[in-house]
């Protein structure tokens, strides 16, 4: 993870966090204090992300495909945790490890698009306390 003075880039795995819970829609406040826990951020940015994810509504493409099934808080989280195995592997990498570990229901080639997808959504923290900016490359 780089780590800026006044901001600093948001990881793959905490993109996932936050798509899964834009799925899930409202969730209890504990739940949303232990993921901005896991994220080294407050409860105020969480909101934020949620409430512009939201609002733009643009990732609804994520899963057209019935291919793709959404993951659970689970696997989010075992997720993270392969993923903060080695932060400098591809997303390739990750997938496989992730797919191995979990025994998922889904192809490699569908986890990996998914990483792939998350990926593309760029966002900053400043100060790890509101939304600097946030933007979709599609």
């Amino acid at each position: 993870m780089t780590v800026h003075t006044r901001s600093r880039r948001i990881t793959i795995q905490e993109r996932c966090i936050m798509m899964k819970m834009w799925e899930t829609g409202p969730q209890t406040v504990a739940t949303k204090k232990q993921i901005a826990s896991c994220l080294q951020c407050s409860l105020q940015t969480v909101y934020s992300i949620l409430k512009h994810l939201e609002v733009t509504g643009k990732l609804e493409a994520s899963h057209a495909d019935n291919s793709v099934r959404k993951f659970d808080q689970a696997e989010i989280f075992a997720l993270v945790n392969v993923a903060n195995a080695n932060r400098f592997e591809s997303r390739r990498v990750i997938a496989e490890k992730y797919y191995a570990l979990r025994g998922i229901s889904m192809s490699l080639t569908t986890v990996s698009r998914l990483l792939a997808k998350f990926s593309f959504l760029s966002y900053y923290v400043a100060n790890s306390q509101e939304l600097k900016e946030f933007t979709f490359d599609w």
